[in-house]
């Protein structure tokens, strides 16, 4: 497969009314070309001609630029661009393609750190963290409605870019709804029997429908028919789920950046190692994993750093994260790599041969490692 890229260039035909077109392409996010140009920002605005560009720039530029243009696994653009292929799609996918999907996705990121009160992002501090929260909140939203104005610029028929606009409004909202438990589902209120259900429904509605819609999207672009874009998106949706089960164990990791560790124990969030602990481990062992978990969550909400307890709670959480991994690790690993494979298989079977089905299998393999 082609390096990633890091410009997606508009072609020179595109030259639409969109107040999203002509932004500069230097820099390294595909979506912050779409969005940080002095034109598209002041062409949101056309009655307000004599506001000073430079302030649409502070108080809207600034923050979606920040997230932007971290550095970044980039799948979804990259998922968009290979489900353009696998569609019929030839020549290079429409630039908007993969923006659009990164810039929900990035959205997505700057107001799940607020609603986390996170420190960092990529590397950097959170974007409400430099910005201040109403202008990161403001422009974390205004990520979730901006792609729609580059649906347009894919060249769909015009009852296809209806339904696909229908299925993006639909997918935001099922996020929503995934988000919704993510924030509220807490590991202690569940009995073994709910945690599974709920962590598959959290997971699927909260990342298996973003990278859906970035299949769907794709492979509409490219011209797949109705039955081959809905197989195309239902692997997305399956591949979201596997890659969410690898990210959960993930940040049980004592190699997961010290500002991201353990953060899902610490926040009592319902996550697949838990499912998978409550499916395979003896009640009586499990209930004492989740005790534990929510005397350490209630020391850290009473408790600061300079009570003298930090290292001690450090402590704790490490032993409860080694503790549930030694009992999921391995399980977990091995059902999310069945998953990731049966939903490849699936695509293989429907679809037929196909190269792209091997690069696929090859980002799988390279997402598979690169989650440890």
């Amino acid at each position: 497969m082609p390096p990633e890229r890091t410009d997606f260039a508009a072609p020179d035909s595109f030259a639409s009314t969109s107040p999203l077109r002509k932004a500069p392409v230097a820099r390294t996010s595909a979506a912050t070309a779409w969005l940080l140009s002095e034109e598209a920002l002041a062409a949101l605005a056309p009655t307000a001609a004599g506001v000073p560009r430079g302030l649409w720039q502070r108080v809207l530029g600034e923050p979606v630029g920040e997230i932007l243009d971290r550095p970044g696994k980039g799948f979804r653009a990259k998922l968009c661009e290979i489900a353009y292929r696998l569609g019929g799609g030839s020549g290079p996918a429409p630039a908007a393609l993969g923006a659009m999907l990164e810039i929900i996705h990035a959205g997505s990121m700057i107001i799940d750190d607020i609603e986390d009160e996170a420190l960092t992002r990529r590397g950097a501090p959170a974007v409400h963290r430099l910005c201040g929260l109403p202008i990161a909140l403001n422009a974390g939203n205004w990520m979730y409605f901006a792609p729609f104005e580059l649906i347009g610029e894919l060249g769909l028929p015009p009852e296809r870019e209806l339904q696909l606009r229908r299925r993006m409004t639909r997918v935001l909202l099922d996020c929503h709804f995934g988000q919704a438990l993510d924030l509220g589902a807490r590991v202690r209120e569940l009995t073994p029997a709910q945690l599974p259900d709920v962590v598959a429904t959290m997971t699927t509605l909260k990342t298996g429908r973003l990278l859906a819609l970035a299949a769907l999207a794709g492979a509409m672009t490219g011209g797949a028919d109705e039955s081959r874009a809905a197989t195309i998106a239902e692997f997305g949706e399956a591949l979201g789920v596997g890659l969410q089960m690898l990210d959960d164990l993930g940040n049980l990791s004592p190699r997961t950046p010290v500002d991201k560790r353990y953060e899902d124990l610490k926040q009592e969030r319902a996550t697949w190692p838990w499912a998978w602990a409550a499916s395979t481990m003896e009640p009586d062992a499990f209930q004492t994993l989740v005790q534990q978990e929510t005397a350490l969550a209630a020391r850290g909400r009473t408790e600061r750093a300079s009570d003298g307890h930090e290292s001690e709670l450090t402590a704790g959480w490490r032993s409860l994260a080694t503790r549930l991994l030694r009992e999921v690790s391995s399980h977990g690993r091995a059902v999310a790599h069945w998953h990731l494979r049966a939903a490849l298989s699936r695509l293989s079977e429907r679809l037929g041969p196909d190269p792209m089905i091997d690069v696929l299998e090859r980002e799988i393999l390279r997402l598979e490692a690169s989650y440890g």
